[in-house]
């Protein structure tokens, strides 16, 4: 059964490679990932500079008072920055809706403030697109381009008899193009596992960015399972 499964499994990863649709989006589904990653990766670079050195500046003002009353230094207030973590060389996460910096001072509870999405024009969330958007919005676009004529396509062809004449049943069949098409997600978030390993080295916990791949994993697993469904229930590939 494992060898019918991996047959029929490496024979679609080669009709894959083969084919220009899928080649083609997996061309632009990489260069997007460079690109969202490396500028995305770049911004949160430069934000997390300049907070320190907000940070820094605020806490030299602050020291620099002269000696007064503790109560009269509370209520002079005290500025305080929120850095981004290591892991949002992936995703920035609510930063630019909760805002970066908050103004303390005493018997006032302020909320924070500069927040990106305020300031900037009303674009739906997609102001800025980020390595996450990518992982979640184009690659189950790219997964539904090559994997939506998994099933149907054996029955346009007339294939699909001759394989279960071979004695494949219908669910090894479902089985094989459900690992094929998982195995090129899983393949596909390699990238994502460099970029949390990245952010471990950086001081991300190992939990949270196993987290993140592990959850990315799963969401596109889903996303696969529902791809096999409609392409084993539709009449043809232009309805898939």
């Amino acid at each position: 059964m494992m060898g019918q499964l991996a047959t029929i499994a490496r024979a679609e990863w080669r009709l894959w490679l083969r084919s220009r649709l899928a080649l083609g989006a997996l061309l632009i589904f990489a260069l997007l990932l460079i690109s969202t990653s490396v500028v995305t990766a770049l911004r949160m670079s430069e934000a997390h500079h300049e907070r320190t050195e907000q940070q820094a500046g605020a806490e030299a003002t602050f020291l620099s008072q002269p000696d007064r009353h503790p109560h009269r230094m509370v209520h002079y207030g005290h500025y305080v920055f929120r850095a981004p973590p290591p892991l949002s060389m992936i995703d920035p996460g609510v930063d630019s809706v909760t805002g970066q910096s908050m103004f303390l001072e005493g018997h006032r509870q302020n909320t924070a403030m500069f927040a990106d999405v305020r300031a900037s024009a009303e674009l739906g969330g997609f102001e800025e697109l980020t390595t996450a958007l990518v992982y979640q919005l184009f690659l189950p676009l790219l997964l539904i381009a090559i994997g939506h004529g998994l099933i149907v396509r054996e029955r346009e062809e007339n294939t699909l008899v001759p394989l279960l004449a071979q004695g494949v049943t219908g669910m090894q069949l479902y089985a094989a193009k459900w690992v094929a098409l998982a195995g090129a997600s899983l393949a596909l978030l390699l990238p994502l596992a460099v970029m949390c390993a990245v952010a471990i080295g950086r001081g991300a916990a190992p939990l949270a960015s196993a987290g993140v791949v592990g959850l990315y994993a799963a969401y596109l697993l889903v996303w696969c399972s529902l791809i096999v469904l409609v392409s084993s229930t539709a009449r043809s590939r232009s309805l898939a």
